[in-house]
């Protein structure tokens, strides 16, 4: 996993880039990924020296993002039916045709989550 540059390289790389220094020679000279490059490169023509700063916001484990209602039907019907979560998304869709559902896997993550809370 990729790791957030520090400012000085991010000044540096833009530098680079007004002074007409391609992209792909900015990220070899700085050891840089072509994309990060250019994902830098853009985001201080849209924002300016704000695009600079590192957004930690996006970093780490976000936790669960169903909605409660959602995650408790999840966990009824595993424990009444011992359905597996591919089965659960076909019934939750019956249950909540207007709602915007979580993936199989977010459902097995809940399922793997609820389970070791149980037996912990």
């Amino acid at each position: 996993m990729g790791k957030a540059l520090c400012l000085a390289v991010r000044e540096d790389l833009i530098r680079l880039h007004k002074s007409g220094v391609s992209l792909v020679d900015i990220s070899r000279q700085l050891s840089v990924g072509y994309s990060t490059t250019r994902m830098i490169c853009k985001r201080y023509n849209r924002q300016g020296a704000m695009g600079l700063q590192t957004n930690y916001n996006n970093c780490g484990l976000r936790g669960s993002r169903i909605e409660p209602d959602i995650a408790q039907a999840c966990i009824t019907l595993r424990s009444l039916r011992q359905w597996g979560a591919r089965r659960i998304l076909v019934e939750l869709n019956g249950m909540f045709p207007d709602r915007k559902l979580p993936s199989e896997r977010s459902i097995n993550e809940l399922l793997r989550r609820e389970k070791n809370d149980r037996t912990a």
